[in-house]
């Protein structure tokens, strides 16, 4: 359920998924390449590395409902499906490939921008996620107007 010691940097990529684990205590605070903890019973990305230097991959940790403490940077694809995730409000700062975010929780609107990097570039400025990380509704209509009428660079 948990990793039993604790790891500093990985100079390749750590994979802990499929362990049945409930905590991320242990593990690095760094990996250059992937980061996997994908299959496990996770409720909550605390302890996760600060920056992945390729793809990093939480997939099917069906209590996970945020993102915070992910890694603020992601080289490459972050795979975040099928959990239970309701907000971006902890979207990492810098993804440098794609984003994989399907059957989780998010509201519907969410899809209706042609890329999330719009939403999360803007989303403090317009207060998309309520403090709680909860969709405001209201905010979003005036985001949604605002960037369909091109005016948001």
């Amino acid at each position: 359920s948990e990793i039993p010691l604790q790891f500093r940097n990985v100079v390749g990529s750590f994979d802990c998924s499929s362990n049945k684990l409930i905590s991320l205590k242990g593990c690095p605070i760094r990996v250059d390449g992937s980061f996997r903890c994908s299959h496990n019973f996770i409720t909550t990305l605390e302890h996760c590395p600060e920056y992945v230097g390729e793809g990093f991959s939480c997939i099917g940790n069906k209590k996970l409902n945020s993102l915070e403490h992910c890694p603020k940077y992601v080289g490459g694809d972050l795979y975040a499906y099928k959990n239970s995730l309701n907000t971006l409000k902890y979207f990492p700062e810098y993804i440098g490939m794609k984003y994989y975010l399907d059957d989780n929780q998010l509201p519907d609107e969410i899809f209706e921008i042609y890329d999330i990097k719009d939403v999360i570039k803007h989303q403090d400025e317009y207060g998309i996620w309520n403090n709680d990380g909860s969709f405001n509704k209201g905010r979003w209509d005036i985001f949604f107007k605002d960037y369909e009428s091109g005016i948001l660079t």
